[in-house]
């Protein structure tokens, strides 16, 4: 009973984890919202039924995320009282470490609900984008050029719509639920997610999308024929992919502005202004309260570091910084092991939310990123069949 409950939880969560900001039963202004709620209940229930496993298996990555939790807080303190009104305990933090201990522990006993709870996630990016284009298209707005969904961040909307776009490429290949070729259907699913992705102006989306593709097309142990397939279908497409790129004016100018002139948005400014702060504050750091005071020092308004090692480093110092690179370490090898088995979708899972991280606010506590690691952590479980 108490397995069914977790599964019941873990898909309902991976579906509306889908929808981003906008929740279908509370207000997004709220203090509660439908995916906190599934979040903390499948906490709740673990720790209920599985407090022993925890105790057992609890491993040293875990171990390394607690620290910085630690070490943020113990910053925040020293730093003393700051400007910038920010909690000195980040409870969003301490909930994302939770959820990543026990949804691992939870997979790694039943590794086959990591593909059910990714296929879920998928199939609720494309239903809302569906809703987007009919019902919710009062939630799409234009600003700037570039697409908001429901006011969210456009870098935090793509990527979630990225993820389910590498996972439906990557099941047309390796057929994890042995589907028939029906299943290659799901392709034309994907076409107005990528248009919404395209939209969004996000170029770090749109390259990760591709790099990824990439990865899953012609590192994976799929049939010849399908890689020769789907290599000329991308060829004849493309032309006219490049069209609509040049079409969508603020997506192929911020893509220009990259490559031809090196563009970072004014990040750049951003992240000279974090690395002075953490010249000047090594060890610790000044914690997140003492980050934006001092940020605000510097550039005379409070924004995030866009870039999640800047942000550790900032925040807890080399020493925070160095634990979760412990902790990304033990990804990156799972990731590389399952990649030499063919098996590629942890590896490109990860690539994907890696790039999104180093160009994103707020990423810390972003729930679809400890989504992932949680998959990929757990995923040495799964054996991908033949």
């Amino acid at each position: 009973m108490g397995n069914k409950l977790l599964l019941a939880c873990l898909l309902i969560f991976s579906f509306f984890l889908a929808f981003g900001s906008y929740d279908p039963l509370f207000s997004s202004a709220g203090n509660y919202s439908l995916i906190i709620i599934f979040v903390l209940l499948f906490i709740f229930i673990f720790f209920l039924l599985c407090w022993e496993v925890i105790i057992v298996n609890f491993s040293i990555s875990i171990f390394y995320l607690f620290i910085i939790l630690y070490i943020f807080t113990f910053s925040s303190v020293a730093y003393g009282e700051a400007n910038f009104d920010k909690e000195v305990f980040n409870y969003k933090f301490f909930v994302c470490i939770l959820f990543f201990l026990t949804l691992t522990e939870y997979l790694k006993v039943n590794p086959k609900y990591i593909h059910y709870s990714l296929m879920m996630f998928s199939f609720g990016v494309i239903v809302f984008v569906l809703l987007l284009y009919t019902f919710l298209s009062a939630g799409l707005e234009l600003n700037n050029g570039r697409l908001l969904i429901f006011g969210e961040n456009p870098n935090s909307t793509s990527s979630r719509f990225t993820i389910a776009f590498i996972y439906v490429i990557y099941l047309c290949f390796h057929n994890p639920f042995k589907w028939n070729l029906i299943r290659f259907n799901l392709l034309f699913l994907l076409l107005p997610v990528l248009f919404m992705v395209v939209q969004s102006g996000s170029r770090g989306s749109l390259l990760s999308l591709l790099a990824c593709t990439g990865v899953i097309i012609y590192l994976s142990k799929a049939r010849l024929l399908y890689k020769a397939c789907i290599s000329l279908m991308i060829l004849l497409l493309t032309p006219f992919f490049v069209d609509y790129l040049m079409e969508n004016g603020n997506m192929y100018q911020r893509l220009v502005d990259s490559f031809v002139h090196g563009g970072t948005a004014g990040r750049d400014v951003i992240w000279n202004a974090a690395i002075d702060i953490i010249l000047e504050n090594p060890l610790l750091g000044v914690g997140e309260a003492g980050y934006f005071d001092e940020v605000t020092a510097i550039l005379g308004y409070p924004i995030d570091t866009h870039n999640l090692l800047l942000y550790i480093a900032a925040c807890g110092g080399i020493s925070s910084l160095i634990l979760f690179l412990l902790f990304y370490f033990k990804l990156i090898s799972i990731a590389f092991a399952k990649l030499k088995t063919k098996d590629v979708i942890p590896f490109a899972l990860l690539l994907n939310i890696t790039l999104i991280a180093l160009k994103t606010g707020g990423v810390l506590t972003y729930l679809i990123m400890w989504y992932v690691f949680s998959l990929v952590y757990s995923y040495k479980s799964f054996k991908l069949e033949d």
